[in-house]
């Protein structure tokens, strides 16, 4: 039984044999080792600060059990190790359980690096791998081998894996606790869906029968009801729905089997694809005489639904002037047109996608400008087309907004008499003054 254990300068190399008990804090330094033969029982309930080697040989269980919070730090090799401390245990680098990693009560946190696993035991709500950074947990799955991946990030939500790709491979899972529109980042996606992005690795290409999953979450962690659950992945460009041999559900489960694609975020939910549908050639063409806007698009097919015709004064605040039901006929190019009778000086106009399962897409935006007198508002504006950095001088003090060519704001505020823009990355922006006076949009390209 030691109170305290620290492996330092003078130090060389300490065995271990038999049960042994460190209740305080064990430090090994850089170039030292701590080595435990396989006769070794270990119970901690400090914390490790390893800046040397801790070598666990075959054999070896190392316990830790503590009344408070533990934190592991250091690159560590274990054999066997239980996780029974309820306050809950972090590694803050990539360990190695060589093993057997039981999870008896509490939670194991990693950080950024990853755990390596022989097997997991045990797993429950209240004691799971906590994945909540960038780090996540590894094994080796033989063909037709199965492992419950014991994993969660603010709740438990494990995955069953089963291999039947053909060869032993190495499995990683993560958890995130939402969808994101981009796999990765994006907005959260506005589809029906569970809560949860389950992100799994396979080290090799799949093949052979491919994988069976089976995800599981818990009640209260749908966005809305989802009467049939669906397996999304993101293929590093969209979501899609993947082909399944074999799909079955309960309320908090989802089973597919034969998945043969790619390795990179799964969801679930109705379906969190985009709409199929490709809008383009969006113009808003002003009638001087009429003061109207024609506002006409096209599609390459259609889809079950409406186009809602928005307009905007400024570009950030939008109403809605007509709604057109989509013509349903997928894969044929079809054409609309609306006519604003009541156009602003200078008005923006996009085109709102929605369908009938409540997927919403927003097009580009078009202006039209009634202001036949030529702007004195601009002093310099240039260069344009510019490499990132333009600069702006004018006559007198203005409003200003930059957006994207898709509407969203990039900068906004007032100029007096000059100001640089600058670190803009390549595309098409807006760039829109205004006073009480006169309003100008200008067109920036960024090569």
């Amino acid at each position: 039984y030691l109170n305290h254990l620290t492996l330092g300068p003078s130090s060389g190399v300490l065995y271990l044999s038999g049960l042994d008990t460190i209740a305080g804090t064990l430090m090994v330094d850089t170039g030292k080792s701590l080595k435990l033969d396989s006769t070794c029982q270990l119970i901690f309930t400090g914390n490790i600060d390893n800046q040397g080697e801790i070598n666990a040989l075959d054999g070896n269980t190392f316990l830790l059990n503590a009344s408070s919070a533990q934190v592991i730090d250091g690159i560590n090799s274990f054999y066997d190790l239980e996780i029974n401390t309820a306050a809950g245990v972090t590694f803050t680098q990539s360990d190695t359980v060589r093993g057997n990693l039981s999870m008896t009560y509490g939670n194991l946190t990693l950080n950024d690096g990853s755990l390596t696993v022989g097997m997991v035991s045990g797993g429950n709500s209240t004691s799971y791998i906590k994945t909540s950074g960038g780090g996540s947990l590894r094994c080796m799955l033989n063909d037709s081998s199965i492992l419950m991946f014991t994993v969660g990030n603010s709740a438990y939500n494990p995955v069953r894996i089963h291999n039947n790709s053909g060869i032993a491979d190495y499995f990683e899972v993560r958890i995130a606790d939402e969808v994101f529109s981009n796999g990765t980042s994006g907005d959260v996606v506005l589809d029906k869906h569970i809560m949860r992005t389950w992100f799994i690795g396979k080290e090799n290409p799949n093949g052979g029968a491919g994988v069976n999953f089976e995800f599981h979450w818990n009640s209260g962690e749908e966005s809305d009801t989802i009467l049939t659950p669906v397996l999304n992945h993101y293929n590093d460009t969209a979501w899609e729905i993947p082909t399944a041999v074999l799909t079955s559900s309960s309320p908090t489960s989802l089973y597919f089997e034969g998945y043969m694609g790619g390795f990179s975020p799964f969801a679930i939910g109705a379906g969190l694809t985009p709409l199929p549908i490709k809008l383009f050639d969006l113009k808003a063409v002003p009638n001087y005489t009429s003061k109207s806007a024609k506002i006409t698009w096209k599609t390459n097919g259609d889809f079950k639904g409406q186009y809602k015709v928005m307009k905007s004064m400024d570009g950030r605040q939008w109403s809605c002037i007509a709604v057109v039901n989509a013509n349903w006929k997928p894969e044929s190019l079809q054409n609309y047109e609306v006519t604003d009778f009541n156009p602003y000086q200078i008005t923006f106009y996009k085109i709102l996608e929605s369908s009938e399962t409540g997927k919403s897409e927003s097009s580009g935006i078009v202006t039209v400008n009634f202001n036949v007198e030529i702007s004195t508002l601009i002093q310099t504006l240039g260069p344009n087309p510019s490499i990132g950095t333009f600069n702006l001088i004018v006559t007198e003090p203005v409003n200003y907004n930059l957006t994207d060519i898709n509407g969203k704001i990039i900068e906004s505020g007032e100029v007096n008499s000059n100001k640089e823009f600058n670190q803009l990355s390549p595309g098409i922006y807006i760039l829109n003054l205004y006073n009480e006076h006169m309003q100008e949009i200008n067109r920036i390209i960024v090569n």
